[in-house]
């Protein structure tokens, strides 16, 4: 019963208020309560008796759930893919599994679980985050680069980051790169170069983000919100990138936070990535060694 046993500690630090941050109560009294259809909370109480997952599901008092936006065919991705390849290029000793996947972490459609839904931002520089199944050195390089919609290059990057294990890392576009425009989709690709003086791509991932206005209840709502009724703004009014970033910076930079925690893993599992919700969140990538793109 240790699941249950961390549950039982949220209940306890919210009787006496001690979770750190921005504080418990304050997002308590915000957000709603768990229910059993809750696919995360689904997930870590498989197993308990009816009493135990009802006690659970009483327990918990601050889950951030994400509303999707209601989109048009027209609005709807006509490629990419949410998956990378698995064990192809840099080599992933096992069986194959989403653990040991590149992966963008963005919604899929209705119809496939690998192919990635429009996400939006209302950031002109906007974050994304990927999940990297491998250590990284200096052989092996990662690049990002923006489209717009006709397939013309906005944005390029290729750079060098070292971590001794697998993780999940942050993307933020520079502000040194053209701001995305409101009304306008744009595809992104995230690759990796297993071998970093070859041009050569091992292994990537391909999206779509779409920049859209702050709505006025959005824009009153995030007014003097502390960072989980932010996060709680975005996701009622389908905005992926910043409700995403906004859990995810919380919790790397709070990862005994045991609110912030759950609703990082519970916002994975809605989007059917609880197999990577407890891979840790790498600091990534302010400081990066870029390199030539020209393959001299």
């Amino acid at each position: 019963m240790k699941l249950l046993s961390r549950i039982v500690v949220l209940m306890c630090a919210s009787t006496l208020n001690i979770i750190g941050g921005n504080g418990l109560s304050e997002a308590a009294s915000a957000l709603p309560t768990v229910s059993g259809n809750n696919p995360f909370f689904t997930h870590v109480t498989n197993g308990y008796s009816t009493a135990d997952r009802l006690f659970a599901s009483n327990t918990i008092t601050s889950t951030i759930e994400f509303t999707p936006p209601v989109l048009t065919d027209r609005d709807r991705p006509r490629s990419g893919n949410r998956y990378g390849g698995a064990s192809r290029g840099c080599a992933i000793p096992g069986e194959p599994s989403l653990t040991n996947k590149l992966i963008a972490l963005v919604p899929a459609t209705e119809a496939s679980s690998s192919k990635p839904e429009l996400s939006l931002t209302t950031e002109a520089y906007p974050s994304f985050w990927f999940h990297i199944p491998y250590a990284l050195d200096d052989d092996i390089a990662l690049e990002f680069v923006l489209e717009n919609e006709e397939g013309n290059k906005v944005y390029q990057t290729k750079y060098i980051f070292n971590t001794d294990k697998p993780g999940i890392i942050k993307f933020s576009l520079p502000e040194m790169s053209p701001p995305l425009s409101i009304g306008t989709s744009y595809q992104w690709y995230f690759s990796v170069y297993c071998n970093s003086s070859t041009q050569t791509i091992s292994d990537h991932v391909h999206g779509w983000i779409a920049r859209t206005n702050i709505s006025g209840n959005l824009e009153a709502r995030l007014e003097n919100a502390s960072t989980l009724e932010k996060a709680s703004a975005y996701a009622d009014n389908g905005i992926w990138q910043e409700t995403l970033t906004t859990l995810g910076e919380l919790y790397r930079a709070e990862p005994q936070n045991n609110i912030a925690k759950f609703n990082w893993q519970n916002l994975l599992a809605t989007i059917d990535l609880q197999d990577i919700a407890e891979v840790p969140l790498l600091e990534c990538c302010d400081t990066t060694v870029s390199l030539d793109l020209s393959g001299n």
